[in-house]
């Protein structure tokens, strides 16, 4: 869990925003939502695996160290070792976060047999109890506001979401302000409850870890959280605090209704969206995933 690593977002909004159209904004929020979801559905293949690797080992060429990982992990991984390397300090980790983030289509199919074992074992590690977790993040002065204006709005994590059941821990992650790149230290405060209908898999992985010792909760991408108010210190950081929310709301009609969707119309979806090399690279690993 580090404060450095950027964070990707995506709102959901039910009032018009300065500058943005509430159907543009909103339209990124539902592709976050059902780009996991579909993923999931499609089988892996052997030849996926193989490129990811191949484009790991093109992009770690010069480090020997990531480079013995892969080979470990092109030789030894299996399903149930998927938190154990995404824990870790290597590739695994950085490569798929960043896909995630940056919502690169064809990488993040190349990882979705992997995202799939990670959503398995935290389904099978599924919380059973409401937790307040926390997690300490550096975000830009633009992100804050933007977050400040949106209070009672949704965001949608797009990535792997690693909390902390420690307050102190997560203060420590937190790391100081970065005055450089003009970054303020936030800490976001997180009531779950995983009695809700709908909710993306969260789970304890403190057993499932590389390291020993971290009270660690990761969310799976896509997690929906209510903005429920922020706390301004001067003195200290400031305090968001979220509350985890499903998509069998009101509000999220729209999405639950979408979610029923085949894999041929969410490419058709991507169009209308105007996202048309995400489309396109969706219709070629469905090609190829066909009979």
């Amino acid at each position: 869990m580090k404060a450095q690593e950027p964070l990707s977002i995506s709102m959901f909004t039910t009032s018009g925003d300065a500058g943005k159209s509430t159907t543009d904004i909103n339209s990124q929020f539902i592709f976050s939502q059902l780009l996991i979801d579909c993923l999931l559905r499609l089988k892996p293949n052997d030849m996926d695996r193989k490129e990811l690797i191949s484009r790991c080992e093109n992009e770690y060429k010069d480090n020997r160290i990531q480079l013995a990982k892969l080979r470990e992990f092109r030789n030894y991984y299996t399903s149930d070792q998927a938190l154990l390397w995404y824990t870790r300090d290597s590739f695994f980790y950085k490569t798929l976060n960043a896909a995630l983030r940056k919502q690169d289509i064809h990488i993040i199919f190349l990882y979705r047999s992997f995202i799939a074992d990670i959503y398995h074992q935290l389904q099978h590690s599924q919380s059973q109890y409401p937790v307040r977790v926390y997690r300490s993040q550096l975000m830009s002065i633009d992100e804050i506001d933007y977050l400040d204006s949106s209070i009672g709005q949704f965001v949608s994590i797009n990535s792997f979401f690693s909390t902390s059941k420690a307050y102190r821990t997560a203060a420590f992650f937190a790391g100081n302000k970065n005055e450089q790149t003009c970054l303020e230290q936030v800490l976001f405060e997180i009531d779950a409850d995983p009695k809700l209908i709908g909710i993306r898999s969260f789970a304890n992985i403190t057993s499932l870890c590389y390291f020993i010792g971290e009270q660690q909760i990761l969310f799976m991408p896509g997690v929906m959280f209510r903005i429920l108010h922020i706390h301004h210190d001067s003195k200290q950081v400031s305090t968001i605090q979220l509350k985890l929310t499903t998509n069998n709301e009101q509000d999220f009609k729209s999405i639950h209704n979408l979610e029923q969707l085949d894999l041929i119309s969410f490419g058709h979806m991507l169009i209308d969206m105007k996202k048309y090399d995400e489309a396109e690279i969706f219709f070629r690993h469905l090609l190829d995933d066909l009979p």
